[in-house]
């Protein structure tokens, strides 16, 4: 399993560590290829026999910030239609990361804002640093 946007580290133990971490970009947004990225890698985790659980964290200092704003851009002057085709394939990955046979783990630093918020939820349990910024809610 190879990705542009995600560094994947298995240990012994069948422990599969997902660290977001997008090059160039000073924090972890929601694009097509990122969701595209978390589509696929769902489905080889639930047919992976070797994959027991998995841990999903960043390697910026914030978990994500939800939507990339370019991309946004180009949706409200008409050239795409990215929105709704975000909102779909987002909601279908999330869907099934949450229905996920292995447990999962979000580990969540700094800023988890609308789609970073929805990856966190879909996971079994999430570990949040004291000084986290989750949704709107400083916890």
């Amino acid at each position: 399993m190879t990705y542009a946007n995600f560094r994947l580290d298995t240990d012994a133990d069948g422990i599969l560590t997902v660290t977001w971490d997008m090059p160039q970009k000073s924090m972890n947004v929601f694009d097509m290829s990122v969701l595209d990225e978390l589509d696929r890698m769902v489905d080889e985790i639930a047919k992976s026999e070797t994959i027991k659980g998995v841990i999903i964290t960043s390697g910026k200092e914030a978990f994500s910030g939800g939507a990339d704003l370019n991309m946004l851009d180009s949706e409200f002057l008409g050239t795409t239609n990215n929105s709704v085709k975000i909102a779909q394939v987002s909601a279908r990955t999330f869907d099934r990361a949450f229905n996920l046979s292995k447990p999962t783990i979000a580990v969540v630093e700094g800023y988890a804002v609308a789609g970073g918020f929805e990856l966190m939820i879909s996971c079994d349990f999430c570990i949040a640093a004291e000084d986290a910024r989750i949704g709107d809610f400083h916890i």
